[in-house]
């Protein structure tokens, strides 16, 4: 029997750490220890010792063990418990209490030692594990929940201590809340129209598509700079024959040098009135396609001449037909 004697402590405790994997991470504790034979003489060389580990002092049933064989030097020697057969963290974590039990060679297993607060430390590398509780959603303030969302024609404008949104509608649809800086969620167009942009209320702009179109590919057409454009149906746009130019306007004119430009021929079919209508007395001021009596007496004057403009006649009545200068006077 070599037994006599035996001197142990920690030396302290290793934690080799996988951050994915805590529950089959080893832990390595190396202890140190010194052993005599019954005549207190020192041991040297190779011994082979059983280690064991319980969770009672009285236990027959092993949480862990492994056998070293340890090279001894003036009796003291260093071992590492782990390093045959690994030592979980979970251990440490699911029993409260652990005895370490040591076996020299064939002897009987020593008086068991329970082991102190540094090996369970080992339990912090599961402290990233969160533990059932019975609070409700309820209790847990400060905490914005999920998967939330306003009706149609509202917006999120904040959330309540209790991490509900806060909804709130848009004037643009029925509300008071002034959302310029909001677009509402779930809008669309008719069939047929594209949105534009988007109103002071939050609300889309709708517009036709072409005719023959698809949905959404907006109004179309091309044109000319400085010409004014015209629709040549309900949702395309072309060229018309007014162009501003220089700040003037040309009719089938492309270069006016008049405030106003016509290029052709000129047909009225009701009164012209040259001046507006502020007339003085005796003005020849109204060119008209009626007779002159009744174009004078629409400004409270009388015609005293007539003189047509549309061919030669030298007949200045004032009831005569067809296209003339009026003038009037009071």
């Amino acid at each position: 029997m070599i037994e006599k004697k035996f001197f142990w402590g920690f030396l302290g405790f290793l934690l080799l750490w996988t951050p994915s994997v805590y529950a089959a991470t080893p832990t390595v504790m190396p202890i140190q220890g010194y052993l005599t034979d019954t005549n207190d003489n020192a041991i040297d060389g190779d011994v082979n010792i059983s280690f064991a580990l319980y969770n009672s002092y009285s236990s027959n049933s092993e949480l862990w063990t492994e056998i070293q064989s340890i090279t001894l030097k003036d009796g003291f020697f260093t071992a590492y418990l782990g390093q045959v057969n690994p030592v979980q963290a979970n251990l440490f974590r699911d029993n409260h209490t652990m005895w370490l039990g040591i076996t020299i060679e064939n002897d009987p297993e020593m008086n068991r030692i329970q082991l102190g607060t540094q090996p369970f430390a080992a339990y912090a590398e599961s402290c990233g594990q969160i533990p059932d509780h019975s609070h409700s959603a309820q209790q847990l303030t400060g905490v914005v929940y999920s998967s939330q969302s306003c009706a149609v024609g509202q917006v999120v404008t904040g959330f309540d201590p209790n991490g509900f949104a806060i909804c709130e509608t848009i004037a643009g649809a029925g509300g008071s809340y002034s959302g310029a800086d909001f677009a509402i969620s779930n809008q669309s167009c008719p069939p047929n129209q594209m949105m534009t942009g988007i109103n002071a209320g939050g609300l889309i702009v709708c517009s036709p598509a072409p005719s023959g179109g698809t949905a959404g590919s907006g109004i179309q057409g091309s044109g000319t700079a400085k010409r004014i454009p015209k629709f040549d149906d309900s949702d395309t746009l072309t060229n018309s024959m007014i162009i501003e130019y220089n700040n003037k306007i040309g009719i089938n004119e492309s270069y006016p040098d008049k405030t106003v430009e016509i290029k052709g021929d000129l047909k009225i079919t009701e009164d012209f009135y040259w001046g507006g209508n502020s007339f003085s007395t005796s003005s020849c001021i109204v060119m008209g396609g009626t007779s002159c009596s009744s174009a004078c007496s629409k400004h409270k004057m009388s015609c005293y001449k007539a003189l047509r403009i549309d061919g030669e006649d030298n007949n200045n009545s004032c009831s005569q037909s067809g296209f003339k200068m009026c003038c009037c006077r009071n």
